[in-house]
């Protein structure tokens, strides 16, 4: 699992470009939440805006139906004379047939209350209220800033006209338009839960307030709210955290047009939250089905990655190895269908092509090898032909000698059995050296099996006897008694011994030693990888300086000057195919060069 899932593998690639594939829809997502808010914010503010304007117009429309009924009631007698009991049973009579009102009232000239629709205990002066000032001053029709009443004590606005007489004013009649209506407009609304709306004036006196009606009359000069209508010139929208701290998304309006009712304002307020829960439960949805594909997608990923990339990469990966270690019957077992297919096909092609070039280069190391083989017959040709000339000049020699005497009549039988001997003397070197050649010549044997190191040694110095002795060398054969048979394939073994050996010969140009050395490997008997037999091949030559003793076994690498350098590569090679076989060599300029073959004792000795 571990490595199934490592930064550097398939399968954590795979995952890592479902991730990829995730982040833009996931941004997309979230790029559309923060757009459906900003809708939301927007949608909510602008509909707090024209519940804002609808309050100010249908205040509008109250304060001209409030003009009308002022305009008609100041023509009134009873109203022209408002210190007589009939002009107070005559708004009393009124005021119920008119809930929008507070209550309905005359003033003198001097600012007296002299007549109510509601009984007033004590005399009540209005001459600083604004709606008197400014109806005696402009003799029109006058709109107040929104009060808390004296006589009433409910939040209002109170319009009034003057009652004028022959041109002078002889008192000004006010109607207390109620403002609780406000409060029923908001309710028929159907806001969000936690809305709020207030009627503010410019100091921050809360005239109006739904759903804390605790805030009436309440100032809060400092508050935002306060900041916000007093910066905008005319209706607008904001958002911000009102003076009970929630934040809140506002949509605000003059109540009356021209900054008239000492600049009052009317605020919609919506919680930020409410506005875009919608919003949030969309993007949540959203988020979750995302996460629900996104798992969907990491499974799929996973089985699918498994079973049409990662198992098959992995085969492709383990029929590399084996091919990296030689087994060059290695194929990654197809299909072949799709990115990794061409790959696997390309693979089984390469692997194809090693098995031939495999094949071809079997062929040519053949040939190499006979190549080498009969170049080094050509050179103990001669010395072939001498050691044989040896022996049958003696038994040539002996042959005469046995005529003349036969033609005489004087064969003594001691002399023929001397004669004899001579014959199997002469015979048995004749065989020797034909049996080394035979052996080196011959085609190699498919099975090895156990040989002699005494007789193969013998073998070979019998081979290179004569070439020795041409170029002034010593030849020595040294094998210790009793020594195993060895395993490993004849042929082979004789050509390692001869190039050796031939080797050596060439190496000692001016004469010398040449040491043919068969012993038992280590002081006390078995060595590494169990008993073994040494062969040494020691000569006295110039010796191989220590920076190219590596280089010796490269195939072409020579230092003589006719030599085709494939010697000591085919002899490597050809250890290399003796089973539990190794060639090492130990060298060193002036002391000449020292070939240990080491070859494992035959099980069946």
């Amino acid at each position: 699992m571990v490595e199934a899932v490592a930064l550097h593998s398939l399968r954590a690639r795979l995952l890592l470009v479902v991730g990829l594939a995730v982040i833009p829809a996931f941004g997309l997502i979230v790029h559309t939440a923060l757009e459906q808010r900003r809708d939301a914010v927007r949608d909510v503010q602008e509909s707090a805006l024209r519940l804002a304007r609808l309050a100010a117009s249908e205040q509008g429309r109250r304060l001209a139906g409030a003009r009308n009924l002022l305009i008609a009631l100041s023509r009134l007698p009873d109203v022209r004379r408002p210190d007589t009991p009939a002009c107070h049973r005559l708004l009393a009579d009124l005021l119920p047939e008119y809930p929008l009102y507070l209550n309905l009232g005359v003033i003198d000239p001097r600012g007296r209350l002299v007549c109510s629709a509601l009984p007033v205990a004590a005399e009540t002066n209005l001459a600083d209220r604004a709606y008197f000032q400014r109806a005696v001053d402009s003799r029109n029709f006058a709109i107040g800033d929104f009060q808390i009443g004296r006589v009433t004590g409910k939040a209002s606005v109170n319009v009034a006209y003057p009652v004028l007489d022959r041109g002078a004013v002889t008192g000004v009649i006010f109607a207390a338009i109620d403002l609780d209506w406000l409060n029923q407009l908001v309710r028929d609304a159907r806001l969000p839960e936690g809305s709020t709306f207030t009627v503010i004036d410019r100091h921050g006196t809360v005239l109006v307030r739904h759903p804390e009606r605790t805030w009436v009359g309440r100032a809060y000069p400092d508050s935002d709210l306060v900041e916000l209508v007093r910066s905008a010139s005319a209706a607008g929208i904001g958002e911000l955290a009102e003076p009970d701290g929630v934040p809140r998304l506002l949509g605000f309006s003059p109540l009356l047009d021209g900054g008239r009712a000492g600049d009052v304002y009317v605020s919609i307020g919506i919680p930020v939250e409410a506005a875009v829960s919608d919003a949030n439960r969309l993007l949540l949805g959203n988020l979750a089905g995302l996460g629900v594909v996104a798992v969907l997608a990491v499974a799929a990923v996973w089985y699918a990655g498994d079973v049409f990339v990662v198992r098959r990469v992995r085969g492709l990966v383990a029929a590399s190895r084996r091919l990296a270690a030689g087994d060059l019957s290695a194929t990654s077992g197809g299909p072949y269908g799709g990115e990794i297919g061409e790959l696997a096909r390309a693979f089984d092609e390469m692997a194809a092509a090693l098995r031939a070039r495999e094949r071809e280069l079997a062929r040519h190391h053949a040939a190499l090898l006979q190549t080498e083989k009969l170049a080094a017959i050509g050179r103990l040709a001669a010395g072939v032909a001498h050691e044989l000339r040896n022996p049958l000049t003696v038994i040539d020699g002996r042959v005469q000698l046995l005529e003349r005497e036969a033609a005489r009549g004087q064969v003594d039988p001691a002399m023929l059995g001397r004669h004899l001997a001579s014959f199997q003397e002469a015979a048995q070197r004749m065989r020797g050296i034909m049996n080394g050649l035979s052996s080196y010549c011959k085609p190699a044997r498919a099975e090895p099996g156990p040989l002699d190191v005494g007789e193969l040694l013998a073998a070979a110095g019998e081979l290179v006897g004569h070439e020795a002795r041409s170029r002034d060398i010593a030849l020595e054969v040294d094998v210790a008694p009793d020594l195993p048979p060895v395993l490993g394939e004849r042929s082979e073994m004789m050509q390692v011994l001869v190039n050796l050996a031939t080797n050596g010969i060439e190496a000692m140009a001016s004469g010398g030693h040449l040491r043919l050395r068969g012993r038992l490997d280590g002081a006390n008997g078995p060595g590494p990888g169990g008993p073994a037999v040494l062969i040494e091949v020691q000569d006295d030559g110039p010796g191989i300086p220590a920076d190219r003793l590596a280089a010796i076994w490269e195939p072409f690498y020579t230092t003589k000057a006719e030599g085709t350098g494939l010697g000591l590569s085919i002899v490597r090679g050809l250890v290399d195919k003796q089973p539990g076989a190794s060639i090492g060599v130990e060298s060193a300029p002036g002391r000449g060069t020292t070939f240990r073959l080491r070859m494992p004792v035959s099980p069946s000795r």
